[in-house]
C-alpha cells in the first residue's frame, strides 16, 4: 500500500499542510520531522492509519466532518500540546474525545485557511500568466522587427538580380546572333559539299548496277543445264531408295538374315555411293538455284536503283538506298539476343571477324566453317577470300565425304538403338541425318521460317538471321 509522503505535497509550507481529496490515506510516521503550525487534513473519507502523527511537532491539526476510518493507535505518540480542530457532533470529535485530546470546535479557521491558500495559488498562477503574456509579446515584436529587416534585405537582392538578369540576357542575345550568322555560313557550305558529293554517289551507283544487270544475264544462261541435272539426280535418287529397299527386305526372314548379311550389306554400300551422289548432285543444283535467284534479285535490285538514281540526279539529290559493292555481311552473335546481321563496307571490317557455327553447319552470312573449333576468329583478308561464290560447296562436299555414317549388321542380339522414319516408317540407326530407305532429311532439327536454315530443337532464336523460332 502506498502512503501519502508530505515532501512530494505542493500545498506544503512553513505554517501549513493543507492534503487535498486525492490522498486517502496517512501512514504511519509521514510526517516525521516536520514543524508546521496547521495541518488540514480536507478529505471526507480519509483513513487514519496507526501511528500517523508520531514525529510530529507541535500543531494545529484540523480534522473533517467525515472521516472513513481511525485505527486504534492513530494518536499514539502525539505531541502533548497539539490541537485538533473538529466540528461538534462530528465523528472526529467523538474519537478525539475518547482518546482524551484536546480538541477545539472554532472551525472558522479551517476554511479561512483554505482560502488563504487557494488565494496565494490564484496569485501565483496569474503572475505567471502575466510574465508568459509579455514574453510572448516581446518576442512577437522581436519576430515582426526581424521580418522586416528579412524583407527589406530580399527586395534589395531581388532588385540587384533581376539587374544582372537583364544584363546577362542582353549578353546572351548579342553571342546568339552572332552564333546563328556563323551557322548559316557554314550550312551553305556543308551543303555545297553534300551535293558534290551526292553526284558522285550516284555515278558509282550506277555502274554497279549496270555489273549486276551483266551478271545475272550470265546465270540465266545456266538454268536448262540445272534442270536436266535435277532429272538425274531424282532418277539416281530412286535407283537408290530400290536398292535400299531390298537389302531391307532381307530382314523379315531371320532364319535368312545369316546367309544373306554380306549380300545386304554389298547394296547397302552401293544404296550410300548412290545416295551421296545425289546428294552432291542436289547440293550444287541447290546452290546454282541460289545463285540464279540472287544474280534475278541482284539484277532486279540493280535496274530499280539505276532508275531511281537517274532520277535522283535530274532533280539534285543523288542519295542511293542500294548497297555498295565493296559491302559485305556479317553476323554478331549475343547470348541473350541471338545472332543479329548487319551490312558493313570491307574497309570498316575490322582486323579479326567472330564468327559462331552451330553443329558445323555453314554460316549463311560469311560462308565459312572451322571443322575443329565451333567460334573461330579469320583476319580480314581470309573472310574475303572464304566469302567467294565456290566456298560453301567445297565445304559441303568436305563435310559429307568426312561423315561416317553407321553401318547395320543384322544381328539378334544386336545392342544398335534404332528409330522410325517419319516419312517411311522404317527403321534407321539412331543419329543418321538421311533415312537409307528413303532418302528423306530425318527432321531432329528445326528450320528457320526466315532464311530456311537448320536450327538444334533446343535454339530460341536463329543462329544465321537471329529470328525467333517457332
Amino acid at each position: 500500500m502506498k502512503f501519502f509522503k508530505c515532501h512530494s505535497q505542493k500545498m506544503k509550507d512553513d505554517k501549513l499542510i493543507c492534503l487535498q481529496d486525492k490522498f486517502t490515506d496517512i501512514g504511519p510516521d509521514v510526517f516525521d520531522g516536520f514543524a508546521v503550525e496547521n495541518l488540514i487534513l480536507a478529505n471526507t473519507t480519509l483513513v487514519i492509519r496507526d501511528y500517523a502523527f508520531s514525529g510530529l511537532g507541535k500543531c494545529n491539526i484540523y480534522l473533517p466532518k467525515s472521516i472513513r476510518e481511525i485505527e486504534p493507535y492513530a494518536f499514539e505518540n502525539i505531541h502533548a500540546e497539539t490541537v485538533f480542530y473538529c466540528v461538534p457532533g462530528s465523528f472526529a470529535e467523538k474519537t478525539c474525545l475518547q482518546y482524551d485530546l484536546q480538541v477545539n470546535n472554532d472551525t472558522a479557521k479551517l476554511f479561512e485557511l483554505v482560502e488563504q491558500q487557494k488565494k496565494a495559488e490564484e496569485e501565483e498562477r496569474e503572475r505567471v500568466r502575466r510574465e508568459a503574456e509579455e514574453k510572448a509579446r516581446r518576442e512577437a515584436e522581436e519576430k515582426a522587427r526581424q521580418e522586416a529587416e528579412e524583407r527589406a534585405k530580399r527586395e534589395a537582392e531581388e532588385k540587384a538580380r533581376r539587374e544582372a538578369e537583364e544584363a546577362e540576357r542582353a549578353k546572351r542575345e548579342a553571342e546568339e546572333k552572332a552564333r546563328r550568322e556563323a551557322e548559316e555560313i557554314e550550312r551553305a557550305k556543308r551543303e555545297a559539299e553534300e551535293q558534290a558529293r551526292k553526284a558522285e554517289e550516284a555515278k558509282a551507283k550506277r555502274e554497279e548496277a549496270e555489273r549486276a544487270r551483266k551478271e545475272a544475264e550470265n546465270t540465266e544462261d545456266d538454268m536448262a543445264e540445272q534442270a536436266r541435272k535435277a532429272e538425274e539426280a531424282k532418277a539416281k535418287r530412286e535407283e537408290a531408295e530400290r536398292a535400299k529397299k531390298e537389302a531391307d527386305n532381307t530382314d523379315d526372314d531371320m532364319a535368312e538374315q545369316a546367309r544373306k548379311a554380306e549380300e545386304a550389306k554389298a547394296k547397302r554400300e552401293e544404296a550410300e555411293r548412290a545416295k551421296k551422289e545425289a546428294e552432291n548432285v542436289d547440293d550444287d543444283m541447290a546452290e546454282q538455284a541460289r545463285k540464279a535467284e540472287e544474280a534475278i534479285a541482284k539484277r532486279e535490285a540493280a535496274e530499280k536503283a539505276k532508275l531511281e538514281a537517274e532520277a535522283k540526279v535530274k532533280t539534285g539529290d543523288a542519295v542511293g538506298q542500294t548497297v555498295p559493292e565493296d559491302s559485305i555481311a556479317i553476323h554478331i552473335f549475343d547470348e541473350r539476343k541471338g545472332v543479329s546481321s548487319r551490312i558493313v563496307k570491307a574497309a570498316e571490317l575490322p582486323e579479326a571477324v567472330k564468327t559462331k557455327v552451330v553443329n558445323r553447319e555453314i554460316c549463311m552470312c560469311c560462308k565459312y566453317v572451322d571443322g575443329n573449333e565451333e567460334t573461330s576468329f579469320i583476319t580480314k583478308d581470309e573472310f574475303l577470300k572464304l566469302s567467294g561464290q565456290n566456298k560453301p560447296k567445297e565445304v559441303a562436299k568436305e563435310q559429307r565425304e568426312e561423315r561416317k555414317e553407321p553401318v547395320i549388321t543384322p544381328s539378334v542380339a544386336s545392342d544398335e538403338v534404332f528409330v522410325n522414319c517419319p516419312h517411311c516408317n522404317k527403321l534407321v540407326h539412331d543419329g543418321d541425318k538421311f533415312c537409307i530407305h528413303c532418302g528423306k532429311r530425318i527432321q531432329t532439327n528445326i528450320k528457320c521460317n526466315s532464311c530456311g536454315s537448320i536450327n538444334d530443337v533446343s535454339d530460341n532464336f536463329c543462329f544465321c538471321c537471329g529470328a525467333k523460332l517457332n
